[in-house]
Protein backbone atom coordinates (compact mmCIF):
# COMPACT_ATOMS: atom_id res chain seq x y z
CA UNK A 1 0.00 0.00 0.00
CA UNK A 2 1.28 3.37 -0.91
CA UNK A 3 0.13 6.73 0.36
CA UNK A 4 -1.46 8.91 -2.26
CA UNK A 5 0.07 12.26 -3.19
CA UNK A 6 -2.92 14.14 -1.76
CA UNK A 7 -2.66 12.33 1.58
CA UNK A 8 1.09 12.93 1.76
CA UNK A 9 0.65 16.61 0.88
CA UNK A 10 -2.11 17.00 3.49
CA UNK A 11 0.12 15.38 6.12
CA UNK A 12 3.03 17.69 5.31
CA UNK A 13 0.80 20.76 5.39
CA UNK A 14 -0.64 19.68 8.76
CA UNK A 15 2.88 19.12 10.15
CA UNK A 16 4.00 22.55 8.90
CA UNK A 17 0.96 24.25 10.47
CA UNK A 18 1.61 22.52 13.81
CA UNK A 19 5.28 23.55 13.65
CA UNK A 20 4.39 27.21 12.97
CA UNK A 21 1.86 27.23 15.82
CA UNK A 22 4.46 25.75 18.18
CA UNK A 23 7.03 28.41 17.19
CA UNK A 24 4.52 31.23 17.73
CA UNK A 25 3.53 29.77 21.10
CA UNK A 26 7.20 29.51 22.15
CA UNK A 27 7.83 33.11 21.07
CA UNK A 28 4.84 34.32 23.11
CA UNK A 29 6.00 32.39 26.18
CA UNK A 30 9.54 33.75 25.84
CA UNK A 31 8.36 37.34 25.39
CA UNK A 32 6.58 37.28 28.75
CA UNK A 33 9.37 35.47 30.61
CA UNK A 34 10.86 37.49 33.46
CA UNK A 35 14.08 35.48 33.22
CA UNK A 36 14.36 36.34 29.53
CA UNK A 37 13.81 40.03 30.39
CA UNK A 38 16.61 39.79 32.96
CA UNK A 39 18.93 38.23 30.37
CA UNK A 40 18.20 41.08 27.97
CA UNK A 41 18.99 43.59 30.73
CA UNK A 42 22.25 41.81 31.59
CA UNK A 43 23.27 41.99 27.95
CA UNK A 44 23.71 45.76 28.40
CA UNK A 45 26.48 44.94 30.91
CA UNK A 46 28.26 42.70 28.39
CA UNK A 47 26.91 39.33 29.52
CA UNK A 48 25.56 36.92 26.93
CA UNK A 49 23.26 34.72 28.99
CA UNK A 50 20.09 32.70 28.62
CA UNK A 51 17.59 31.63 31.28
CA UNK A 52 19.07 28.12 31.34
CA UNK A 53 22.43 29.55 32.49
CA UNK A 54 20.93 30.39 35.90
CA UNK A 55 20.35 28.22 38.94
CA UNK A 56 17.20 29.53 40.63
CA UNK A 57 16.21 29.04 44.25
CA UNK A 58 12.95 30.28 45.72
CA UNK A 59 12.66 31.49 49.29
CA UNK A 60 8.88 31.63 49.43
CA UNK A 61 6.20 34.28 49.69
CA UNK A 62 5.71 36.99 52.28
CA UNK A 63 9.39 37.58 52.90
CA UNK A 64 11.96 40.18 51.88
CA UNK A 65 15.50 40.05 50.56
CA UNK A 66 16.63 41.67 53.80
CA UNK A 67 15.10 38.83 55.84
CA UNK A 68 16.65 36.23 53.54
CA UNK A 69 20.12 37.80 53.73
CA UNK A 70 20.18 38.24 57.51
CA UNK A 71 22.47 35.70 59.06
CA UNK A 72 24.24 35.12 55.73
CA UNK A 73 25.79 38.58 55.33
CA UNK A 74 26.75 41.38 57.70
CA UNK A 75 24.90 44.70 57.60
CA UNK A 76 27.96 46.23 55.91
CA UNK A 77 27.98 43.55 53.18
CA UNK A 78 24.25 44.02 52.58
CA UNK A 79 24.74 47.80 52.32
CA UNK A 80 27.53 47.29 49.78
CA UNK A 81 25.37 44.91 47.70
CA UNK A 82 22.58 47.52 47.73
CA UNK A 83 24.99 50.29 46.70
CA UNK A 84 26.53 48.24 43.85
CA UNK A 85 23.08 47.23 42.60
CA UNK A 86 21.88 50.84 42.58
CA UNK A 87 25.00 51.83 40.62
CA UNK A 88 23.97 49.24 38.03
CA UNK A 89 20.45 50.66 37.78
CA UNK A 90 18.55 48.17 39.93
CA UNK A 91 16.07 49.49 42.50
CA UNK A 92 17.68 47.51 45.35
CA UNK A 93 14.53 47.59 47.49
CA UNK A 94 15.51 44.87 49.95
CA UNK A 95 12.63 45.61 52.34
CA UNK A 96 9.88 44.93 49.77
CA UNK A 97 7.81 41.96 50.93
CA UNK A 98 6.77 39.38 48.35
CA UNK A 99 8.03 36.21 46.70
CA UNK A 100 11.83 36.22 46.87
CA UNK A 101 14.00 34.27 44.43
CA UNK A 102 17.75 33.96 44.13
CA UNK A 103 19.34 33.40 40.73
CA UNK A 104 22.99 32.33 40.48
CA UNK A 105 25.22 32.02 37.44
CA UNK A 106 28.81 30.79 37.37
CA UNK A 107 31.19 33.24 35.65
CA UNK A 108 34.45 31.39 35.21
CA UNK A 109 36.05 29.39 37.98
CA UNK A 110 35.93 31.91 40.83
CA UNK A 111 33.13 34.41 40.13
CA UNK A 112 29.37 34.06 40.55
CA UNK A 113 26.65 36.46 39.42
CA UNK A 114 24.04 36.86 42.14
CA UNK A 115 20.58 38.27 41.40
CA UNK A 116 17.84 38.62 44.00
CA UNK A 117 14.28 39.14 42.77
CA UNK A 118 11.11 40.10 44.59
CA UNK A 119 7.88 39.24 42.78
CA UNK A 120 9.90 38.48 39.61
CA UNK A 121 11.49 41.96 39.60
CA UNK A 122 15.29 42.08 39.94
CA UNK A 123 16.25 44.08 43.01
CA UNK A 124 19.90 43.21 43.67
CA UNK A 125 22.50 42.16 41.12
CA UNK A 126 26.23 41.88 41.74
CA UNK A 127 29.26 39.66 41.24
CA UNK A 128 30.92 37.72 44.05
CA UNK A 129 34.53 36.57 43.85
CA UNK A 130 34.44 33.34 45.83
CA UNK A 131 38.22 33.21 46.27
CA UNK A 132 38.48 36.61 47.96
CA UNK A 133 34.92 36.92 49.26
CA UNK A 134 34.57 40.39 47.73
CA UNK A 135 31.68 41.66 45.67
CA UNK A 136 31.68 44.01 42.69
CA UNK A 137 29.24 45.69 40.34
CA UNK A 138 28.02 44.08 37.13
CA UNK A 139 30.33 44.58 34.18
CA UNK A 140 33.46 45.12 36.25
CA UNK A 141 36.43 42.89 35.42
Amino acid sequence: MSISKNTRRSGLIAAAVIFVIAMIWLALLESSSYTRALCVRLKSFGYSVSPSDFYTQGYGANTSIEQVMQGELTAEEIAKAVSLSKESGFSADITKVGTVELMLMQLGSEKVMIVYLTDKTPQLAFIEDRASGTISALGEP
